[in-house]
């Protein structure tokens, strides 16, 4: 064999790691199935996103029918207000109910009666999607001492009826949101079972009251006095009533009759009293009309329920009280029931 040339190399063989077409072909098989899987991954993670979106505007925009359809429906929505005051109306074309036992020397209408409560823990109100006349309780005529009277009763606030938000006192029903009891403690109302009997209506009006009500309640003699632990209006729940009753039962009855202080202070509480119970045995002062004239305020209707407790009292004085305001004239007779 000849040697090879000087210079001349040898071809290169070939090498053992060259791809076989074959293979090239499976790897390149793989790999478009792979990038086709996530391809259609992606895809499918781009349509659930889309339909979780159109889905999510479907569910807000049926809500939202929903909510506006519930809000303006009957007797839902209605008597809102912005502020903490909650205001029940009583409508002035509402027909009441006649009572045979109570007299009314004045017909008049007159404004709702608006209820102003501070929303605490205490005192919370729920609101329902009944009016405020069927929230209001029925209020049942109950007198416990006989009385005499008779003729047409008002209506509206102040005015007697069976129905509404109110209380009744000595057969004289009437309906408004807060209410003020000024009794007579003078020393006449010491004879028989009188200041018992007058306690034990003022307790059982007291208990008449819707829950939601206010009251406020003044003794006058000479001067006046009020329960020791009675600071502004109290709300007719059974913890206030139960101690402003503890309390009332303590009264002593003593001095002259001179309502006048009485009212003075009645008018001088804010807000004002709806309604006035307003009860005397004996005989006020002829100036007191006048008097009581000049209180009463310009912007406000306030009714006054004059009761004449027993024959000594100044029954000509407290007829003209009950008309001066629109309100109800009743005698009551001690000892006896009508």
């Amino acid at each position: 064999m000849e040697p090879m040339a000087r210079g001349q190399q040898e071809k290169p063989t070939p090498q053992s790691d060259h791809i076989d077409p074959t293979q090239r072909g499976f790897v390149s098989t793989v790999w478009n199935l792979r990038c086709d899987i996530q391809h259609r991954w992606k895809r499918s993670v781009i349509i659930l996103l889309v339909l979780g979106a159109i889905l999510s505007i479907l569910i807000h925009i049926l809500i939202g029918a929903l909510l506006n359809g519930y809000g303006t429906s009957p007797g839902v929505g209605e008597d809102k207000t912005d502020s903490a005051i909650i205001e029940f109306a009583i409508s002035e074309s509402e027909t009441l109910t006649d009572s045979p036992e109570a007299t009314s020397l004045e017909e008049s209408d007159s404004a709702p009666a608006a209820l102003e409560s501070p929303l605490t823990a205490e005192s919370a109100l729920e609101a329902t999607s009944s009016s405020a006349s069927e929230l209001l309780a029925n209020q049942a005529q109950v007198p416990t001492l006989g009385g005499v009277g008779g003729g047409d009763l008002g209506s509206g606030m102040g005015g007697s009826g069976g129905a509404g938000g109110g209380t009744s006192f000595f057969g004289i029903s009437s309906k408004g949101g807060r209410f003020c009891y000024i009794m007579d403690i003078s020393a006449s109302m010491l004879q028989g079972t009188r200041l018992d009997a007058a306690i034990t209506e003022l307790i059982s009006s007291l208990r008449k009251l819707p829950n939601f009500s206010q009251f406020y309640v003044l003794f006058y003699s000479t001067n006046f006095t009020e329960p020791p632990s009675q600071h502004g209006w109290n709300t007719a729940r059974r913890s206030s009533l139960n101690r402003i009753i503890n309390e009332v039962h303590r009264v002593q009855a003593h001095g002259g009759t001179l309502p006048a202080p009485a009212f003075e202070k009645a008018m001088e509480l804010s807000p004002l009293p709806d309604v006035i119970f307003f009860l005397t045995d004996g005989q006020i002062p002829t100036t007191f009309i006048d008097e009581l004239r000049n209180m009463l305020p310009s912007g406000k209707r306030i009714v006054v329920h004059a009761v004449a407790f027993g024959s000594g009292a100044d029954i000509n004085q407290m007829k003209e009280i009950a008309k001066l305001t629109g309100g109800q004239y009743k005698e009551v007779k001690l000892g006896g029931r009508p």
